[in-house]
């Protein structure tokens, strides 16, 4: 089963990638598309980098070839704002298309269960990850209002203070 998911990989992902960014508008995915160099196009890179490492999960590489790529990914789906469903609902069409493709290699049912098994493993870990990342980032966005709040606090009182040392000045 591991061996007919190696030799199907290219297919299979591919397919996959046009699933998934097909739910982007068109000029997010002619973008994304374009390549997948790290510092010219990030987000393409994150998400060719996370299809990569969960399929490479599929075929069964360890779970932490998978963990790193998916992490980036949550994260960066976290700044995009979904919930957690939407967040990895890129797990969904990859279900479908293995196993489509494991029944038309006439593998074993408890092998396609293993896979799917191992695409629920990911999906649980991708959503404990992306609600890590929320939860990240509403603390980042909580200590930038406070400070927010300290700057203009501070301003105000030396506002006041200048006042009370000029007070016939507007």
């Amino acid at each position: 089963m591991d061996q007919t998911l190696v030799e199907r990989r290219s297919g299979i992902v591919s397919r996959w990638l046009d699933i998934v960014l097909s739910r982007y508008p068109e000029s997010t995915r002619s973008l994304l598309r374009r390549g997948s160099e790290p510092f010219a196009n990030p987000v393409a890179s994150i998400v060719g980098e996370a299809l990569d490492g969960v399929y490479a999960r599929l075929c069964g590489a360890p779970l932490s070839t998978a963990l790193e790529p998916l992490d980036r990914l949550m994260r960066l789906r976290a700044l995009d704002g979904p919930n957690v469903s939407d967040a990895v609902s890129f797990l969904d069409p990859l279900r479908a298309l293995v196993r489509t493709e494991l029944l038309a290699a006439s593998c074993d049912p408890v092998d396609i269960a293993s896979v799917e098994a191992r695409i629920d493993e990911l999906a649980e870990r991708a959503a404990d990850r992306f609600a890590n990342a929320r939860q990240a980032l509403t603390a980042i966005r909580d200590r930038e209002r406070q400070d927010s709040s300290a700057r203009l606090v501070d301003r105000l009182q030396r506002h006041r203070t200048e006042r009370k040392d000029r007070p016939w000045q507007p």
